[in-house]
């Protein structure tokens, strides 16, 4: 796969193997020009790209067939501005947004991340305008602790009030029979309002956020996905901004969890469905 490309219909595929095809070391930094980032910020916490990274924690390869991951860590103890995390910036904002990124919670999971209280914000997609006091996150992404883990998805809807985001949480199964710690995540989300919205099938009309979850090599299709959303996010305009990561950690998860966690492969898309 192409560590950077830009398309009518494919906004950007980044992996962490660097710019151009074949190369035979992993760079030393996710941001151009060695990199295919547009940028990485790194604060109290250490960002690698594994193999040959300076804190690898084991990882010897990438996901989905590449040969680099990018590896973000936090020490026990860390402050609260730890972050880290690479972002890539579109060109225009996007009325439909597609996803998709491969994680691996290995580490973690080893580490002990049972508890609730434990939450770690890994992804966000943005646009430039909000409602006013209101972020311009329009999709969230945490992961917290438990029994299995959870991953939390806020998306922006202004359907539900309050704080404006709409929380979704979905089970992220793993350390059992038939299923690991290595997930795909990918959404599907348009601009627009929830009245009249038809979320289902694969030609969704109205604003919808699709979504799906499932381990690193199991096959998915745009028919069916984990679940669905109808949602009214016109006050925003459009993502064009998103970063993964470490992009912050509430205290819980900083004062006990020291370890890293694993990205690769990320697919950004204005309408066709990404799968593996």
């Amino acid at each position: 796969m192409k560590s950077f490309t830009i398309k009518a219909l494919a906004l950007a595929a980044l992996s962490f193997a660097g710019m151009g095809t074949a190369m035979a070391v992993c760079p030393s930094s996710a941001a151009q020009p060695t990199g295919a980032w547009t940028s990485q910020s790194v604060t109290a916490a250490t960002l690698s790209i594994c193999p040959g990274g300076a804190n690898c924690g084991g990882v010897a390869t990438g996901m989905n067939g590449s040969n680099c991951a990018a590896v973000m860590g936090t020490s026990v103890g860390a402050s609260s501005i730890a972050k880290s995390f690479v972002t890539f910036v579109d060109s225009q904002h996007e009325n439909r947004f597609r996803g998709r990124v491969y994680f691996d919670i290995s580490q973690l999971v080893t580490q002990g991340f049972t508890s609730p209280l434990k939450q770690v914000k890994i992804y966000d997609s943005a646009s430039t305008a909000s409602p006013a006091g209101t972020a311009n996150t329009e999709v969230g992404v945490f992961l917290s602790g438990g029994s299995p883990p959870t991953l939390k998805i806020n998306v922006a809807n202004t359907d539900v009030g309050g704080a404006n985001f709409q929380t979704i949480s979905v089970p992220v199964t793993g350390a059992s029979t038939g299923s690991t710690n290595v997930k795909r995540f990918e959404f599907d989300l348009q601009q627009g309002s929830s009245v009249g919205a038809s979320c289902a099938g694969v030609t969704p009309t109205g604003d919808c956020f699709r979504y799906w979850l499932s381990d690193d090599t199991a096959t998915t299709a745009d028919a069916t996905p984990t679940g669905t959303q109808a949602v009214t996010n016109t006050a925003w305009d459009g993502i064009i901004q998103t970063s993964l990561g470490i992009l912050s950690a509430n205290t819980s998860y900083r004062s006990t969890n020291g370890t890293f966690l694993v990205f690769d492969e990320a697919d950004f898309r204005r309408a066709t469905f990404i799968g593996k």
